[in-house]
């Protein structure tokens, strides 16, 4: 019997997950919006259905206006306190009678919303939080459990807490209590999804809002005249503004960038697996200006602009009033080039400069000439450059943490991304509908590495069921070329059509096949939303989004769907993933 196993061929673990923000997850006694303890019943069904991973957004506190504008999970006040919108108010206490009474009446009411009303929600969290916080405050302060909290903690702790007092003009104190809460909440909700053989998987977003407790405390790790984004691209035509700032990774290198250790440290409380938001940002970010309107005067920091010199020894006869100023009606975009700001005499083409009128009125030969200066520095100027200082930073980050390191890598991808995210084992993203080889419409699941995640859908999209009506052309593409059908399409996403998507991703040789749980519905017609674009969960062109998904069925009901529970327990097992 032992040579027999000893003999028998190992197959590397494939595991199967659902991701679903937090924010997003309805229960039936729910105040409005969904809640860490709210995990433990999601890994019962995760436990049901043989996942073994529940990925959820940011959980970190965003509070700023104290409205539905803080809705957005991606811009923190604090990379480090978790957010008080997924408190469960019951398990901080007892109410009396008449509290417990006045409370499920509220509950009753915020729960019956078809999407959260955040600041419903969070006015209604705030009004127990100070009458528990009142009450039991002085008692919670003396337990040894908290006394350990605070000690481990302190060194954010204490700031994030006298910034929301001077935020709110409230008490301190209570923030402390707040976050233990949280905490405690938190962990109980990992543990019991660890013991039912479930990893949590957290999300790093890329940056931090510029009215942070983390620039307040040090202001010397971010470019706070600058805001990250994101060149024109599949989501915006103009490109994306974050409205984040961009970092001083000159000055995180200091110390071995030990601001991000103890992020990561303070995440493997909870977490097993994370995902790096927008992994790119390592290698370089698009920055532009704090007060620009639109992403397409970005440049890429950092980068390796042009002298004039260089530029005239490729045979451009540098013009700089006509190629960096306003050519027609001071507008700004038609620009060839952009100044660099910290070299003078410096120069970075300008992204899509060929659709601009200034462009397009130059001679041939100039033309000739810019875009092989194009080419140079999108394509090839910064390849090794790039690699070098990605892998510095990524290296020093994948040592500082037990967690499996997962990244999105969705873009303009340098060619020297993928060398280093495999050299250092970070899980790769793959997306069938948004590949990351230009050459090619579709990723080819089947040829995957086993280095990656896949999934149909991220949250900055729309799921597959909207997708699919969304052109008719690249539908028919998909439907004959990928799924291997004949004739014309189905106008909409059928389920037997869903469920072939979600069979070719099990399929995959990918570690982890990780499903938007919206996607995995659309495999049931009686129990997927009537309206696909109900399920849309980010506009990623929209800076001011208002997040307010809810999926629209109690996770206790969920664990009732046997045939659809077994259903997707049974594609699984037929995939062979572990």
């Amino acid at each position: 019997m032992t040579t027999k196993r000893n003999n028998m061929k190992k197959t590397p673990f494939r595991g199967t997950g659902v991701v679903i923000p937090v924010f997003s997850i309805r229960t039936e006694k729910g105040l409005g919006v969904g809640e860490f303890s709210d995990l433990k019943l999601l890994a019962d069904w995760a436990e049901l259905c043989g996942l073994k991973l529940i990925q959820i957004l940011p959980i970190n506190d965003t509070t700023l206006h104290s409205s539905w504008l803080d809705s957005s999970p991606y811009v923190a006040i604090s990379v480090f306190a978790l957010h008080p919108l997924y408190l469960n108010i019951e398990s901080m206490g007892k109410f009396t009678a008449k509290e417990l009474t006045e409370y499920r009446s509220l509950c009753k009411t915020l729960n019956a919303l078809s999407q959260v009303d955040y600041e419903a929600v969070m006015n209604a969290k705030w009004k127990y939080i100070r009458k528990f916080y009142k009450k039991d405050a002085k008692k919670t302060f003396e337990t040894k459990a908290y006394q350990n909290f605070f000690k481990k903690n302190a060194d954010w702790l204490t700031p994030y807490a006298k910034f929301c007092g001077i935020r709110d003009q409230t008490d301190v104190e209570i923030h402390y209590f707040v976050q233990y809460h949280l905490h405690v909440q938190l962990s109980e909700a990992s543990e019991y999804a660890m013991n039912k053989g479930v990893y949590l998987k957290g999300d790093v977003p890329i940056g931090v809002n510029p009215n942070s407790v983390d620039t307040w405390i040090e202001p010397k790790l971010y470019n706070l005249d600058c805001q990250a984004g994101a060149p024109p691209d599949a989501f915006s035509t103009t490109g994306q503004l974050w409205k984040i700032p961009t970092y001083n990774w000159e000055e995180m290198a200091k110390d071995d960038y030990a601001w991000w250790h103890r992020r990561l440290k303070k995440m493997e409380d909870y977490f097993r697996v994370f995902r790096i938001d927008h992994i790119l940002g390592f290698f370089r970010i698009w920055e532009i200006a704090m007060d620009t309107e639109d992403g397409l005067l970005g440049v890429f920091s950092p980068a390796l602009p042009f002298s004039v010199d260089e530029l005239n020894l490729r045979g451009l006869n540098f013009d700089y009033n006509r190629f960096c100023k306003s050519y027609l009606n001071d507008d700004k975009n038609e620009v060839l080039f952009i100044e660099d700001k910290t070299q003078k005499n410096h120069f970075h083409p300008r992204i899509t400069f060929h659709t601009t009128r200034s462009y397009q009125d130059l001679d041939e030969n100039t033309k000739y000439i810019l875009n092989d200066i194009y080419n140079d520095y999108f394509y090839r100027r910064h390849n090794d450059f790039w690699r070098e200082i990605g892998l510095k930073k990524l290296r020093s980050l994948k040592n500082s943490t037990s967690m499996m390191v997962c990244g999105e890598d969705l873009g303009m991808v340098p060619d020297c991304v993928p060398d280093v995210m495999n050299e250092l084992q970070i899980l790769s993203l793959i997306i069938q509908r948004m590949p990351n080889d230009p050459s090619v419409k579709f990723a080819k699941l089947s040829r995957a590495p086993y280095l990656s995640v896949c999934s149909p859908s991220s949250h900055d999209m729309s799921g597959i069921r909207c997708w699919w009506e969304e052109n008719r052309n690249d539908t028919q593409d998909f439907y004959y070329h990928e799924l291997g059908q004949h004739g014309d399409c189905p106008q909409i996403c059928e389920p037997w059509i869903a469920q072939l998507i979600i069979e070719q991703h099990l399929q995959s040789p990918s570690l982890w096949a990780i499903f938007p749980i919206q996607d995995l519905m659309a495999m049931d017609g009686n129990l997927r939303l009537e309206n696909p674009q109900d399920e849309r969960i980010n506009e990623p062109g929209n800076n001011r989004h208002y997040w307010r998904y809810r999926f629209h069925h109690p996770i206790e009901t969920m664990l009732t769907f046997d045939e659809f529970n077994t259903k997707i327990a049974e594609m699984i097992e037929r995939s062979e993933r572990n």
